[in-house]
């Protein structure tokens, strides 16, 4: 019998995730792993039924970032560039 694919939705494409151990997660490339952790959010993201509700330190962060952009010590980047940059350095 084959073992079932798990397929999760991203925005771009779909990614199939066989069933695999913490262990075998663990001998990933950190790239593969980055890939699969942003899959994950997309999907989790994605569920209207069941919204994720942030902590109240992601609020206080989120404060720090305005004061910074509005003494123009933060710099702004495109989603699609600072990605691309959080990717080469794992690459």
């Amino acid at each position: 019998m084959k073992t079932p694919k798990t397929h999760l939705a991203t925005s771009k494409s779909f990614l199939i995730v066989s069933p695999m151990s913490i262990a075998e997660l663990h001998q990933l490339p950190r790239t593969e792993k980055l890939r699969i952790i942003e899959a994950l959010w997309d999907d989790l993201a994605s569920d209207d039924k069941a919204p994720i509700a942030s902590p109240a330190w992601h609020f206080e962060e989120l404060q720090k970032t305005d004061e910074r952009l509005r003494s123009g010590t933060e710099e702004i980047l495109d989603w699609q560039d600072a990605k691309a940059e959080l990717r080469g350095r794992f690459e």
